[in-house]
């Protein structure tokens, strides 16, 4: 995910704070989408391309209905570990959004006040 440099961040006042916090939300989220739907595109119609031929195949008596079944079979499971992946990427992005906001929080407090909650938050 993008990193977002909140070492120089000095809101002024709650507004500037969530302002802050939002724009690199937008800006993880934005890569987030980008490379999530780049590869769910192909991904996806690669699988219903080969569902496609297979019901085709099926339909012309070039596979037998088991072999029907076990090829539609496999693009169920490939189907569901998309989904599953997807659900981990998500996952993936809610740590980005949930460690977005601790460095916030961090620097504002380091840059403000000068005291470190850890640290990383030192200049």
């Amino acid at each position: 995910m993008n990193e977002v440099d909140f070492s120089d961040f000095n809101p002024s006042d709650v507004g500037e704070f969530v302002s802050g916090i939002a724009k690199g939300i937008v800006d993880i989220a934005s890569h987030w989408w980008s490379e999530t739907k780049e590869d769910g595109e192909g991904y996806l119609a690669a699988v219903a391309s080969a569902v496609i031929q297979t019901k085709v195949a099926h339909a012309a008596g070039r596979i037998s209905d088991a072999g029907a079944k076990i090829y539609m079979r496999a693009h169920r499971r490939a189907i569901r570990s998309y989904f599953l992946r997807l659900e981990y990427r998500t996952l993936q992005l809610m740590q980005s959004i949930l460690d977005l906001v601790a460095d916030a929080f961090g620097w504002a407090i380091f840059n403000i006040t000068g005291v470190s909650v850890s640290t990383k938050y030192q200049s």
